[in-house]
Parts: structure tokens; C-alpha cells; sequence
């Protein structure tokens, strides 16, 4: 089978990787995130549509089945413009189709032919621009979303050392939140979650300009969190520290990101637990940053290690100082 034939096995897999936010005004998230399959942070939780966009995402390139499936609602339905699709899927693909193609490309899988396919050893997915905009087939309600996600680029090595490409179509998902979503059986029923209920692949870009305009949707106050997410929650990525010297001489120079606007603070402690500097970080915007952390004094050689919180998370990286 080539490459083609591969995705086609499992196109709808490889197109949800977007969820969304909670549905207001047509609003343009610059989330540029990118995540693969050997980096070490855990699925970022699911606030709002932007954020399960990237608990989505994170899951697929993970090859987490479980965290995958656990955001496709019950009527989940994928479809595509591709011709080569709609002569293999004429009616679209299910959720059960969906998850069958993704345990196939996590695990490997014997085709209908008796060759054996390799599983992928490695998923880079990365997102450009997410747009979030309420849902047509449900105007002005508040537990509905619609996420638009312009670009996906996707890379794909398999165990046989080959590897495919996926890029430059358009994605268009569907969102319930929790409370109107139609709920796989004996799954349970957590109210501010959203699900994605349908995806819909389009090779030709995006669509007319009216077609795309904005639309103004009330705001939701059955889960305020997500509404004042308002999209923005964890669509930069999970809290995370990027980049730390090890070893370092003097001072440290971090990299780091935040998933959300707001506040955060940075910690450096010995071995001991003794807490040797701080930084506050106000007003912070959501996304990469850079800072110099006990800047100007000189650490004595030995194990140190940095705490960043923000709201009320923590993640810690070790760094080793040298004279």
C-alpha cells in the first residue's frame, strides 16, 4: 500500500486533530503548537475547545488511544472532499471507524490482503492559526463550537523506516460541550468537557469570505472557566520548562511556556529544598518566553533545580552548575 493508501486508511484519524473553545465572536488563536511523540509532558486537560484542541492533538502524536477517544462524542462522524476518500467512504467515517484506524496506525495491523503494516514509531503534529466560532447548525447556543484549524501539518515515520506526510488541507470540527453531547455507552458525563462530534477535511482551503464571517454568540455561563478561557487555556501548550543550561556557570538563562495568559512564578531550590532565588512574572502572555533567573549571582557547583506554577500547576527541570 503507499503513502496515499496508508492515509486513506486512516484519513479521519490523521484530520481531528483540533477541538475547540468555548463559542463566542469569530476570534483567530495564533497557537503555532507543535508536539511529537518523544516529548516527555503529559495531555494538557480539556478547558474549553482550544484546550481540548491541544489535548487532542497531543494524544494523536502520542498514540494515547485512550485520551483520543475519550474526546470523540458518540455521533462523531468524518468527512472529506477527497475523491479518493469518498469512493472508499461514501457515508463518512464513525467514531468506531475512527478509533479502529487509530489503534491500526499506533499498533500496526494485518490488512485485508495478509501483509503485514507497521505501526508508526513517531507523530509530529504541528497547528497554525486556530479559529473558534459557533456552531451554524446550532445558532446561539452556548454549549456548541465551531473550531476552523487553516492548516495542519503532519510527519509520520512508521517502524519500517518509511514515512508519510500530511499537509495543507483545511479542518473544520464540530464541539459539544459536556452537558449536550451525545455520550459513548457507560462513559461518564463531566458537563464543562467538550467533545468533538463531527470533523469535516477540505483540500480546497478555506472557504468564501462570506462563508467565513463573523458571527457574534452569546456568552457561556454554564462553565465559566471555559468562557473566560475564552479559547486562550493551554492553546500554547501545557506548562512546561523548554530549555534550562545544564551545565551551567553562572546565572540561568530559562526558557519556558505558559498555556495561558496570566501570572506565573519562577523557583530555584538546592538539593536540600532551600529556596535561593524567585522571579514573579506578571501579566504574562500565554506562549514561549524567556527570562534570566538569579541573575548576577554565582550558584556554587553542584544539582539545583527549577520550579515554574502558574495557576496552581507546577512542572520542575533539574540543572547542574559547573565552576
Amino acid at each position: 500500500m503507499s503513502n496515499l493508501g496508508y492515509l486513506a486508511a486512516v484519513a479521519a484519524l490523521l484530520a481531528v486533530s483540533g477541538a475547540g473553545s468555548a463559542p463566542g465572536p469569530d476570534a483567530t488563536n495564533q497557537i503555532a503548537y507543535s508536539t511529537n511523540s518523544h516529548e516527555g509532558t503529559p495531555a494538557p486537560p480539556n478547558l474549553g475547545p482550544a484546550g481540548a484542541t491541544v489535548r487532542l492533538v497531543h494524544g494523536y502524536a502520542h498514540r494515547d488511544l485512550a485520551v483520543y477517544a475519550g474526546l470523540l462524542a458518540a455521533d462523531y462522524r468524518f468527512t472529506s472532499d477527497d475523491p479518493d476518500f469518498i469512493a472508499r467512504h461514501p457515508g463518512g467515517l464513525t467514531r468506531e471507524d475512527e478509533i479502529i484506524s487509530a489503534d491500526h496506525l499506533f499498533q500496526g495491523f494485518t490488512d485485508a490482503a495478509g501483509i503485514a503494516r507497521p505501526a508508526a514509531r513517531e507523530i509530529e503534529i504541528t497547528l497554525g492559526s486556530v479559529r473558534v466560532a459557533p456552531d451554524p447548525a446550532h445558532p446561539g447556543s452556548t454549549a456548541h463550537a465551531t473550531v476552523v484549524v487553516p492548516r495542519l501539518e503532519m510527519h509520520v515515520s512508521l517502524e519500517d523506516g518509511s514515512r508519510f506526510d500530511v499537509g495543507g488541507a483545511r479542518y473544520e470540527f464540530w464541539l459539544v460541550r459536556g452537558d449536550s453531547a451525545l455520550l459513548p455507552a457507560g462513559a461518564e458525563r463531566e458537563p464543562c468537557r467538550w467533545y468533538v462530534r463531527g470533523c469535516v477535511e477540505s483540500l480546497m482551503g478555506e472557504p468564501d469570505a462570506a462563508a467565513a464571517a463573523p458571527h457574534a454568540a452569546p456568552a457561556d455561563t454554564a462553565c465559566p472557566q471555559s468562557a473566560a478561557l475564552s479559547g486562550v487555556a493551554d492553546a500554547a501548550g501545557p506548562l512546561a520548562i523548554l530549555r534550562a543550561p545544564d551545565p551551567a556557570r553562572t546565572g540561568l538563562a530559562l526558557e519556558y511556556r505558559l498555556p495561558a495568559p496570566g501570572p506565573a512564578e519562577l523557583e530555584l531550590y538546592d538539593v536540600a529544598g532551600r529556596r535561593l532565588a524567585h522571579r514573579d512574572l506578571p501579566g504574562r502572555e500565554a506562549g514561549v518566553q524567556r527570562v534570566a533567573l538569579a541573575e548576577g549571582s554565582r550558584l556554587v557547583p553542584g544539582v539545583y533545580w527549577v520550579r515554574l506554577s502558574q495557576n496552581r500547576r507546577e512542572v520542575k527541570a533539574k540543572v547542574v552548575v559547573i565552576r
